[in-house]
């Protein structure tokens, strides 16, 4: 018994290993299993996956398009500018002093001649008193000169009696020194007699010489008196002036409106004192007429040429921004307006506002319509600046369509368009000009731009008169207009814009191309239609992409490239 149990329990020793070794080998073959799954798993989703990224690789070299479409296009300048009112008016004082009474306040509507303010009059009334003193004197001395010269016009008089009273007195003393002297010749008178005669004569004499002096002295003081009299009312004139500059000061202690409008701001208080030594202190701001408005706006020097009269101008404020308002230019100031090395110009417009909306001082937002055209042909401005990447079997059948392009009767030609596929012309001389309008699009060109499309049919002479470039009836209005130079239309440009066929192969076109907004171009004329496709970038090089390996498990390593 003991040894049947012990044979047992080394049999069961024996076994053991075996067993275990068993077990770890069918462990492992299904590890082994497990892994070669795994493997055969990988190898045939990454030959799918690559398979795929291969194809997805190919179909990739695509190109990105835009449908032409039909639509408006507008090209505008914007702007930003100020709202002013027409007329404005500083209401200021030209005296010194204490503002004594306000009547009017802010946005008071005030009339042509209403009393706003007072200064305190007191030293301006002290001042005529002593004005109209000083006149009063001034007339006392008027009177007293016109006395004096009385006087001395009866000086004047009196003298020329004693004149004439001494000249006859001389006349007669001289007629009795010759009787003397004839008599003594006869020895009838005494040699007394003589002297006493001729005495007498010299006295005379010298009496009228004295009266003569005495005469003149009369005249000379008569003169002196009308000066004086001259003087005095001269003086008098002055006083009288110097009452009216008192009354008149006085009278500027009255602050009264000039025009008719509403007061826009009020810069003093009662009690405040206001000084007029060099300028005159702004007291109000008056507004004429809040209803009639205009925009200062700033316009670059690079955008006032396509300016004129005619544009129509629409802004926004950002106190309404869901209104827009409209306006027309008035005035160009030639005046230039230059901040750091920006040169810009202030065109004034005139604006309707009905609805006071529009405040003074607020930032208008400007948009200056130059040229617009509706219901048009227009093509992504992207479509002119792509350049295809060809391969040279592509680059040798555009060459050979372009060559019959050109060879053809009628075919438009740009300078420099055909030699290099897909290169912008950017040519806006008159020879590409020329040479880009073929039959078709003369009759639309001539049409739309008729003075353009004549300087492109021939060379036009220097001409001082630049409004025979001008828009029609623009160069007349311009005229008048001080500074103002017509508007230059601008002149149709051809230019070659790829399209897609149906092969979803490139095609280029030529096309003649008019106003652009920045974003679309209009097309005048061209072998395209509405809803064509037209190219404006490419995804993938096709030559990177027919030469490029694949990654038989795609992802990194088979991705799109932008270009």
């Amino acid at each position: 018994m003991a040894r049947s149990s012990a044979l047992k329990e080394k049999n069961e020793t024996y076994h053991h290993p075996m067993r275990g070794t068993m077990m770890d080998m069918g462990k492992m073959l299904k590890k082994r299993r497990v892994v070669l799954l795994i493997i055969a798993t990988l190898i045939v989703g990454g030959s799918v996956f690559g398979f795929w990224g291969f194809n997805r690789g190919k179909a990739e070299a695509e190109y990105i398009t835009r449908e032409i479409q039909r639509g408006d296009i507008i090209k505008s300048i914007s702007a930003t500018g100020t709202i002013q009112p027409l007329v404005t008016v500083q209401v200021g004082s030209q005296v010194s002093g204490t503002i004594a009474a306000l009547f009017a306040d802010f946005n008071s509507v005030v009339k042509k001649g209403q009393i706003i303010a007072k200064l305190d009059p007191a030293i301006f009334q002290a001042q005529l008193e002593q004005a109209r003193a000083n006149l009063a004197h001034a007339e006392a001395a008027v009177r007293s000169a016109e006395s004096a010269v009385a006087n001395a016009q009866a000086n004047v008089l009196a003298a020329e009696a004693n004149k004439e009273r001494a000249r006859v007195a001389m006349e007669d003393a001289r007629r009795v020194l010759r009787r003397t002297l004839e008599l003594q010749k006869t020895l009838v008178v005494s040699q007394r007699d003589l002297e006493s005669a001729q005495a007498a004569a010299d006295q005379t004499a010298a009496q009228y010489r004295q009266a003569v002096a005495q005469l003149e002295q009369a005249k000379a003081q008569l003169l002196a008196a009308k000066a004086q009299l001259v003087q005095a009312k001269a003086q008098v004139k002055q006083a009288r002036a110097a009452v009216r500059l008192a009354s008149v000061n006085l009278s500027h202690t009255i602050i009264r409106a000039p025009i008719d409008g509403v007061v826009v701001a009020r810069n003093v208080d009662v009690g405040q004192t206001v000084a007029a030594s060099l300028q005159a202190p702004t007291l109000f701001l008056i507004a004429n007429d809040l209803t009639k408005m205009q925009v200062l706006a700033d316009i670059d020097e690079a955008d006032v040429g396509q300016l004129s009269p005619q544009s129509r101008v629409t802004f926004t404020v950002d106190a309404y921004p869901r209104d827009t308002f409209h306006g027309r230019i008035a005035q160009l100031r030639l005046n230039p307006q230059t901040e750091q090395t920006v040169v810009t110009y202030t065109a004034v417009i005139d604006v309707d506002n009905p609805d006071l909306k529009l405040k003074p001082g607020m930032t208008a937002n400007v948009t200056v319509i130059v040229a617009e055209r509706r219901n048009v042909l227009k093509v992504p401005n992207a479509a002119l600046r792509f350049r295809p990447s060809l391969t040279p079997e592509q680059r040798k059948r555009v060459a050979a369509l372009l060559h019959r392009g050109d060879r053809s009767p009628g075919s438009p030609r740009a300078s420099g368009s055909g030699d290099a596929p897909g290169r912008p012309s950017g040519d806006d001389s008159s020879a590409a000009g020329r040479s880009a309008l073929h039959s078709s699009s003369a009759a639309v060109v001539a049409q739309r731009w008729p003075r353009a499309f004549r300087a492109t049919r021939r060379p036009a002479p220097p001409s001082r008169d630049r409004g025979d470039h001008s828009l029609p009836g623009t160069a007349a209005t311009s005229a008048t207009i001080p500074g103002w130079s017509p508007a230059r239309p601008e002149r149709p440009q051809a230019r070659i814009i790829w399209v897609l066929d149906d092969n979803h192969q490139l095609k280029p076109v030529r096309v003649t191309l008019g106003i652009t907004d920045g974003v679309y171009s209009e097309v005048i004329d061209g072998q395209v239609k509405e809803h064509d496709l037209v190219v404006v970038g490419q995804t993938i090089n096709p030559d990177e992409a027919a030469q490029r390996p694949s990654s038989p498990f795609g992802g990194p390593f088979g991705r799109r490239r932008r270009r």
